[in-house]
Formats: C-alpha cells, structure tokens, sequence
C-alpha cells in the first residue's frame, strides 16, 4: 500500500511520497423515509510540508495549497477528491483537511415543480444535480430503469444534498416492486445505483473484530407518514391549501380559488401572498367578468380563470367599466414554490357603473360572491399549469405493543417525493419496521482495502441475518465499519421454504420451556436466517 496527494490545481504542495496518515468516512443514503443520515465526512491527511527554507520554488509552500483540489490515492482503495478547507504546518508538518464533491451539493437551491410528459426518476436527478453543476453517474442499464418510472414532484427550495437523499429514501426504481436507489461519491464524483446489488464475503472484508448491538429503546407504536398524492395539471384551477386542512369548513372549502374578498379603497393597490395546492410552472391571468362562467354546484371548468368586481351594495361592476378605469386583478408566481401574488389595483374613481346599467357601484371595491345558499364565498377562480398536490397522512402501526413500548409515536414522515400510494405504502412499512426496533447495528474491523466509494451500501450475508454497511471509517491502516440489518422477506422464504412459522419459533425458543410463547416480531428481525437445520 502506498498514499500519494495530487494537487489538480493552484499553487501548494508537500513533499512528495511523505503522507503518513489520513482519515476519511462515508455514510450509505437511506433507504427508508424517517432516516436522514448519509453523505461523506471530510478528508483529512497529514506529511511533510513544504515550506520557504526546503524549497527554492516559493509558490510550492503548503500554505498555498488552501482552496486547491487535491486527490489522494491509496492504492488499496482508490482515490477520494477533496478542495481543501484547512491547511496547519507545525514542526514541519502539514496538517490539512478539504471537502469532497459534497460541498457543491451542500448549497440552498430552488428546484422547479418536475412532472408531467416526458419527466421520470432519470429527468429528475439529472436536473436536481443539474442546480449545482454537477453531471450524476449512473449506468445505462439503471438509466433505463430510472426513466421508466413516470414523476410528479412539487417545487422546492433547500439543502440539494439533503433533498437528493430524500428521493432516494422515497422513491422505487419501479412502479410495481421496491427497488433502492443509492447516491454514493468515488472520487470527484456523484454516482447513482440499484441498492443491495453488491454482495460483499467476510474473507473479502477481511474482518478482524466484531461486535452486535441489539436496541428497542426507541421503539414506538405508530409513525405517521404524508403521502401528497400529486398529478400534472395543464390551466387547472388551483386553490388555497387552507381547503385541505383538518377543520376547514365544508360550506366554502372549494368553492372559489381563494377565500378573501381583496377588498380596496379607490386608487389603492392590495398586494397579498396565498400557499396554493400546486407548484406551478405558469399562473393564468383571470378575466373580469359580470358572472363565473359555472353552474354551481359544479366548480369552475374555465381555462383561464375568472373574477367578478363588486362595490359597497354587492352587485356586478361593469367589466368593461372596470378595466377601462385601470382596474385590474394579476396573479404572479412568488420566488416561493407553492405560493402565488395576487394584486388588486382599484381605478382612481370613487363610482364605476354597475353591469346592469342601473347606476353606479360606490368604493371600496371588493371581489364579488358567489352563493351556495348555505354560504358566500368570493367569485375567483384562478388557474395555471404545473404540479399539483393532495397531501394526505396515513399512519403504519409498527407491531410494537404496549408491553413493549410507552411511546405511542414515532417521528412523522412529511417527505415531498413520496408522491403515490405505492411508494407511501413501501417506504411507510420499511419506516415502521425501523420503529418498531430492535435497531441492530454490527460493528466490524477490516483490514482488507475496502474501495472509497464503492463499499458503502454493500450487502454482507452471515449465518442468520443480512446486513447492509451503513458507514465506513477509514485510515491509513484499517478501517471501521457499521452495518443494520437488511433481510428481505424473499431471503426468508428461501431459507425457510420447506419449514413452518412453527418451525422457526421452535428454533428461536425452546419448546420446552417456552411451549406456548408467541415469538415477538421485533425478535423475529434479529435472526430471521437462522438455519432450522443446523441451528
């Protein structure tokens, strides 16, 4: 094994062949929802610097290499791209720690509403990826995979790095069976792939100590998990997300666009933000009009949008009065995904004739009503174009029972790329199943050299479970991994298929002392491999 630094760009060196040690961890992307780990730590190395008196090139002194991108390779692993961060020389000895490609990624961005024809999990990472500059890896065979699957996502404004990790916990790689998707970093690059493909053995792991933990003090009952239901919609009326709240009153909810009647003195200009049920990548511009073009109870099935202007007696304006006046209502999309700006610019007149004919309207004007006969509401329809949403929760009980756990909830699961009932219900189980315990981690030392980048998220395959490595802890002479457990219900069956449930609780509790003991399902995920024939 040997360690070499290559500085790719910038001034700064250290001696060359003197790195004697470095760190550097990575942790694998969740694969269920109520997780929020994964990413990779910062790369840290040290050797020998180069300083003013051992070097008669100037530019060569390790205190320039500060913001430089740096590779370092150890031939038993790989190589890891790093732009420094932190350079210390003390006794001749430089001291540095830089960031991987992560940083571009660890950046607030604002992502536009990504759905409708042509849009799948492949558009969708390639342009979330895209914010930040960077070009994702990702193989054809899964490229053609991820574009199979159709989406609709909202619009959203975050941390890209934690946003990506949230699709890779919410969504399949299919639209009928539940396939992970991992994001991984090897080298200066951002890599995609099927998760649980990679199968490493112990001698490949080259294992030198293990221990097993077993924990159920986190277990809970139930989690809670959103589901937000999303569609395309092409010039379809949208409405104020207060419609869909626990409570909302049924005798105006979805009744008019917006429930606010605007209203404005004479000459005045109203300006006011509303969160909308859609992220939209176009808003239509309403049209005064004497009457909605509707025949209630049906709701507005115009294209364009409408609105009806009253004065102090509540009766129509004159749309061409109205307008001519330099009366005018806009709509606007906001830097805010979700949200949109209504203005209302009254004409500087304190009367306008009525529709009618019979008189004047007097100021403030306001947005007219519409009747139901149990209720008013305004008469404003508004559409537009983009992804919209019906965010719904559901809650997965865990299997934890009152003996085992007072707690009643777990986290709630409020992730925007869960978008179906298929996702929800996959991701919603594989989060129960983690709340329901026991969290099982499996701590190992390797001495074999795992490759950076390639390793993390490996499947690892023992005598009564399998396990997936979560996270990877390197050195210059070892390193550390942890794992949790992984087993699929397809792995069970085939270890099991000529045996009963009886069978397996025989082999788990002794029949002899425990004949009528029901074996618990939390217990069950502990050694759902173990062999009844050799056990």
């Amino acid at each position: 094994m040997s360690i070499k630094i290559t500085a790719n760009d910038g001034n700064g060196h250290l001696v060359t062949d003197s790195i004697f040690g470095y760190s550097y961890s990575e942790e694998v992307t969740p694969l269920e929802p109520s997780s929020t780990f994964g990413g990779t730590g910062q790369l840290s190395f040290s050797g020998v610097a180069v300083t003013d008196e051992n070097s008669e090139v100037l530019h060569h002194n390790s205190k320039l290499i500060i913001n430089n991108n740096v590779t370092l390779t150890d031939t038993s692993r790989g190589s890891i791209t790093a732009q420094v961060k932190k350079v210390s020389v003390s006794n001749g000895i430089a001291s540095v720690t830089g960031d991987t490609v992560q940083w571009r990624l660890n950046v607030i961005k604002t992502a536009a509403p990504h759905g409708g024809s042509g849009k799948n999990l492949l558009t969708a990472l390639n342009y979330y990826c895209g914010l930040v500059g960077i070009t994702p890896v990702i193989s054809s065979a899964f490229q053609a995979e991820l574009s199979a699957v159709p989406v609709n996502f909202i619009g959203w404004t975050g941390n890209v790095w934690d946003y990506l990790k949230m699709l890779c916990s919410a969504k399949s790689a299919s639209t009928t069976s539940n396939v992970g998707i991992e994001m991984y970093v090897s080298s200066d690059e951002l890599h995609f792939r099927k998760a649980k493909t990679t199968i490493l053995s112990k001698n490949e792991l080259g294992i030198t100590d293990s221990s097993l933990s077993v924990d159920v003090f986190d277990a809970a009952k139930q989690i809670e998990v959103y589901n937000y239901n999303t569609s395309y919609g092409t010039n379809k009326v949208v409405y104020e997300e207060s419609n869909y709240a626990e409570g909302a009153d049924p005798k105006t909810a979805f009744k008019a666009s917006i429930i606010d009647s605007m209203q404005v003195e004479a000459g005045e200009t109203l300006k006011k933000v509303f969160k909308i049920d859609a992220t939209l990548e176009t808003v239509n511009q309403p049209v005064c009009v004497a009457t909605i073009t509707r025949t209630p109870p049906a709701p507005y099935a115009g294209t364009t949008g409408e609105y009806v202007i009253v004065g102090t007696d509540d009766l129509p304006i004159s749309p061409t009065q109205w307008t001519e006046m330099g009366g005018s209502v806009t709509v606007a999309l906001t830097a805010v995904p979700g949200e949109i700006e209504i203005t209302i610019v009254a004409p500087p007149i304190t009367q306008l004739e009525k529709d009618n004919g019979n008189g004047y309207a007097i100021a403030p004007y306001k947005i007219g009503v519409e009747s139901s006969g149990e209720a008013d509401y305004p008469a404003f329809w508004i559409t537009g174009t983009g992804v919209f949403f019906n965010k719904k929760n559901q809650v997965f009980l865990t299997g934890a029972s009152d003996a085992l756990t007072p707690k009643d909830n777990a986290t709630t699961v409020d992730n925007p790329f869960i978008t179906n009932a298929f996702d929800a219900s996959c991701r919603g189980v594989a989060a129960a199943q983690l709340a329901c315990g026991p969290t099982i981690v499996l701590s190992q030392g390797c001495s074999n050299g795992l490759p950076f980048g390639t390793t993390i998220g490996s499947m690892q395959n023992l005598a009564d479970n399998s396990y997936r490595i979560n996270s990877i802890s390197y050195t210059e002479s070892g390193a550390n991994i942890t794992s949790t457990v992984a087993t699929t219900i397809a792995e069970f069956n085939a270890a099991w298929s000529d045996d009963t449930f009886a069978n397996f609780t025989e082999t788990v509790l002794d029949p002899a002392t425990h004949p009528t003991t029901a074996l618990k399902f939390n217990e069950f995920t502990i050694v759902p491999l173990m062999d009844v024939h050799t056990a």
